[in-house]
């Protein structure tokens, strides 16, 4: 059997924490060093995302699957509450595996179920975060089509953002280097990193925890 490799996971964790410093810790003052962080953390969700189209088309139990997110997105809450003040990427992603279910079932109205919950819940990417998860299970591994659909969907959330929000940011357009995370997600890795089973979901609120403490300590200093 072949054995798996972790590299894309490890590259997604590395992504992540560069994006969640910068916003814990370089927001208030942005400067060219935040904006790099923020736009390097544009990888994580999408290579999780593809992991999670993956594993939901892999895994041998979707049951399983779906209650190890819904637990785990139950921890991350605790931190991640202090931390965002909304719902964590956990939560998106088990909304992401009902999204999947109901569209192998072929049932659009619990595909709109999911997109309602995601947005009215406030989960972290929402509704577009599902999308972006449907992607990557419909057209995986068909370069082209992901690439436009991904564009072309993150160009379309830019835009609706802006408008929201009544006046442009650049943090909010950065969302489009989003895409630079499909050669990565493509790419054939020659380095074999094989983690623990359970790395991914112990990192994720340890990570936000730690920073949290690190916020604490410096404000005492």
């Amino acid at each position: 059997m072949k054995k798996r490799n972790d590299i894309l996971k490890l590259i997604g964790m590395i992504s992540m924490v560069a994006d969640h410093v910068g916003v814990q810790f370089f927001s208030e003052d942005p400067t060219i060093f935040y904006y790099a962080l923020r736009v390097f953390g544009r990888l994580a969700f999408p290579i999780f995302a593809y992991l999670l189209a993956v594993g939901f088309q892999r895994t041998r139990d979707r049951k399983k699957y779906a209650m190890r997110l819904g637990v785990f997105a139950l921890i991350t809450q605790i931190p991640f509450q202090i931390f965002a003040g909304h719902l964590n990427v956990l939560f998106t992603f088990l909304l992401g595996i009902f999204f999947l279910t109901a569209s192998e079932k072929q049932e659009p109205l619990g595909m709109i179920a999911a997109i309602l919950a995601a947005e009215f819940l406030r989960t972290d990417y929402a509704g577009y975060g599902l999308l972006i998860i449907y992607i990557f299970y419909r057209f995986g591994e068909d370069k082209q089509k992901s690439f436009l659909y991904l564009f072309g969907l993150t160009a379309l959330y830019g835009t609706l953002s802006v408008l929201s929000l009544g006046h442009f940011e650049w943090v909010v357009m950065i969302q489009l280097a989003c895409v630079a995370a499909l050669p990565v997600i493509w790419h054939e890795f020659r380095w074999q990193v094989q983690l623990p089973k359970w790395t991914g979901y112990v990192f994720y609120p340890a990570h936000i925890a730690i920073l949290l403490v690190i916020q604490a300590w410096i404000v005492k200093i």
